[in-house]
């Protein structure tokens, strides 16, 4: 009997050892581990993330897990909830291309499934690697953000990150070593139980919620019952991505090509070459503008008030989309998505990280006063480069300042694996989580923390590492 499409998934995972991994794909999971961990550090500075963490306490106090940061441990339930709201509140996580956003989607299930069930670092390794190479994958067999049949300029009206959670669940299955066909039955349950593709409503609606384009606390839910479930043998349908009314289908994509998600499974690692990690926090299609207009900012030693106005060209298939243009600064969810409040906050020097986004700077007369000299289009020639090379994502700025017009553009943005020179060093990411961690947590943690993570693979209880991501 031929195996279904989940049945490949499911078999490709269980067949993983991780003495077989290669070096790239040990080091990027690892990567992917830290940056998270950055990253939900940082939730706490809006009430996105305060909020899920209060909410995460009431799901259960069975210390089962932790919630990063200061929070305590709490049940698997609600350590996965409100770390997956902390790791995507301030939208500086990592991404896949596609589908975009997976990791606040998959790592939180994975971290607090790792510690309740005290794996082997080797173990978590191996999820990670699963779930992100499932979930670039199932991405490239579905529709992305921009959609060949209608204008290149505008959002498929159904676009989102559902397809996460399958991914997710492939992960949790392999971090508890479920059988293949309980992990098929797992995937399977997963499909039915992924939230609606709603993004694109989300981007059109103003002010910006706290939900955000997919709930990854409630999304972290999905795999965390699917694998209770498939382990007590509850069946789910392995048959969910087949046919004319599969997955895709009724998430809403245009697109569906089973090949591309197939081809090479589990003969070749594809993930580690389409990691894109943040330099900056908020939405990525600004950054190489950003890199741009803060290389003309350093080298010119230009000073807000001497700044007359600001003309970017950021990624072309969002340029028309209200959440860009977004003026009425109501919260931190609104900032992180806004070109002219982005750039302001860059022209004032302000810190990067958690700093952009904090109650102080958003409030800050100077920074909402700077952004009417902020205007946006989408490059010209975005698309063009994007043919010529799919990793390229064209950007530019002109800043008009002292009288004099100062440009630059470039065809990569910092975090990118395209080139040697945008690639985010082990170093830098190292930074990047001292930078996050250091309101939270001790010298003594962050430390140990970094430590523990590198070598992963020699620790023998990951809830040891929780420990040293929390008070």
């Amino acid at each position: 009997m031929t195996a279904t499409l989940i049945e490949h998934l499911a078999n490709f995972a269980a067949n993983v050892r991780f003495d077989d991994l290669p070096a790239d794909v040990v080091s990027e999971a690892k990567r992917l581990i830290l940056d998270c961990a950055a990253c939900g550090m940082t939730g706490y500075v809006g009430e996105k993330g305060k909020t899920a963490v209060e909410v995460g306490r009431q799901m259960g106090s069975d210390q089962q897990a932790t919630i990063l940061g200061l929070g305590p441990r709490v049940s698997v339930q609600g350590a996965a909830f409100a770390n997956g709201e902390l790791i995507n509140a301030m939208e500086y996580d990592a991404l896949l291309t596609p589908p975009g956003h997976a990791t606040p989607y998959v790592a939180p299930a994975l971290l607090a499934l790792a510690e309740k069930s005290r794996v082997p670092g080797k173990q978590l390794l191996m999820a990670v690697a699963v779930s992100h190479e499932a979930c670039l994958r199932l991405g490239r067999a579905m529709g992305y953000y921009r959609d060949p049949a209608r204008p290149q300029t505008t959002m498929q009206p159904v676009t989102g990150f559902s397809s996460t959670v399958l991914g997710a669940t492939l992960g949790a299955a392999k971090l508890l070593s479920l059988s293949p066909a309980q992990a098929a039955n797992a995937v399977g349950l997963a499909g039915r139980m992924a939230p609606a593709q709603s993004s694109t409503k989300w981007l059109r609606t103003s002010p910006l919620s706290m939900d955000k384009s997919l709930m990854a606390g409630w999304a972290a839910q999905v795999p965390i019952t699917a694998v209770m479930l498939a382990s007590k043998g509850y069946t789910g349908d392995t048959s969910l991505l087949e046919g004319e009314f599969g997955f895709y289908r009724f998430m809403g994509s245009t697109k569906w090509n089973p090949g591309a998600m197939l081809d090479g499974l589990g003969e070749r690692w594809d993930f580690p070459r389409s990691t894109i990690y943040k330099y900056y926090p908020g939405c990525r299609v600004t950054h190489t503008a950003l890199d741009c207009f803060c290389s003309i900012l350093v080298e010119e030693g230009l000073q807000p008030e001497e700044i007359e106005s600001i003309h970017a060209y950021i990624d072309a298939h969002v340029a028309g989309e209200p959440a860009w243009a977004a003026t009425d600064i109501r919260s931190h969810i609104d900032a992180q998505m806004s070109v002219p409040y982005t750039f302001a906050v860059a022209a004032h020097r302000v810190p990067i990280g958690m700093a952009w986004f904090a109650a102080d700077t958003l409030r800050s007369e100077k920074i909402l006063g700077f952004m009417p000299k902020v205007k946006f289009e989408g490059h010209p020639d975005y698309f063009k480069a994007l043919e010529k090379d799919p990793a390229s994502r064209i950007g530019g700025v002109e800043v008009t300042a002292r009288g004099k017009k100062y440009a630059a553009q470039r065809n990569y943005r910092k975090g990118s694996p395209a080139t040697p020179e945008t690639r985010m060093t082990d170093q830098e990411l190292e930074d990047k989580f001292r930078r996050c961690a250091s309101g939270l947590l001790p010298a003594r943690k962050i430390e140990n923390a970094c430590r523990q993570i590198w070598t992963l693979q020699q620790l023998d209880d990951v809830s040891v590492l929780m420990q040293d991501l929390a008070l």
